[in-house]
């Protein structure tokens, strides 16, 4: 939850360095089932990518495509469910604004710029979590539910399956897009390095803009 890192977790980090030792320990364990001979990686359609086998029909098979489809929609659940909270957190101090009213002109003044400016740097993250978050859902969904679809035995397409493996991996594709979509200093640094290609590309035949990749993400 970003808005309450400093309160829950502070300076201590051992919560969070647990967390994460023991998230990575239960993916290292799930990744290497099938080599533990629970299920197997096979080649799937067209013969361009390999995964587990979501057809296998045998108990300890099916136990690692059960597993894989829950691990997936539970990770979805809880992106969609955080950043929600998200929003609502967003919302929540603007409401909350108009319900009070101003004790002071001065404390009013002293304190506007710096809340003014916390706000909206939160109003932009939220942006960013939200819209990464709904990237994240719409190119993994579909290949949940090919997972669950092909050991069911329903709906059965290999083109189907493979446009899903393509939106699956396309999420670390658009990330960054959507990074520089939403993010204003992140669409005015790639501005300045496209101007600067096309500067040399052209041999100076287009003027590069007079500043700094960090001036213009500051």
């Amino acid at each position: 939850y970003p808005f309450k890192y400093h309160s829950q977790v502070g300076h201590n980090l051992k919560k969070a360095s647990c967390f994460v030792l023991a998230l990575t320990v239960y993916s290292t364990l799930v990744a290497l089932l099938p080599v533990f001979g629970l299920n197997k990686n096979v080649i799937h359609y067209p013969n361009t990518w390999c995964m587990f086998d979501f057809r296998d029909r045998t108990p300890e098979g099916r136990f690692v495509v059960y597993l894989s489809f829950l691990n997936i929609v539970i990770a979805l659940l809880i992106i969609v469910v955080a950043n929600a909270a998200v929003a609502m957190r967003i919302r929540q101090p603007k409401t909350n604004k108009r319900q009070q009213t101003v004790k002071t002109i001065s404390s009013t003044h002293s304190n506007r710029e710096p809340e003014c400016k916390e706000r909206h740097m939160q109003v932009q993250f939220t942006k960013l979590t939200v819209s990464v978050a709904v990237g994240l859902t719409f190119c993994w969904l579909l290949f949940a539910i090919r997972i669950l679809t092909n050991q069911l035995d329903v709906w059965m397409d290999d083109n189907i399956d493979f446009i899903a493996a393509r939106l699956m991996t396309f999420n670390s594709v658009i990330n960054p897009l959507l990074y520089i979509a939403i993010c204003k200093p992140y669409r005015k640094g790639c501005w300045v390095i496209l101007r600067k290609i096309l500067h040399y590309l052209t041999c100076t035949g287009v003027k590069k803009l007079d500043m700094t990749l960090a001036e213009a993400v500051a």
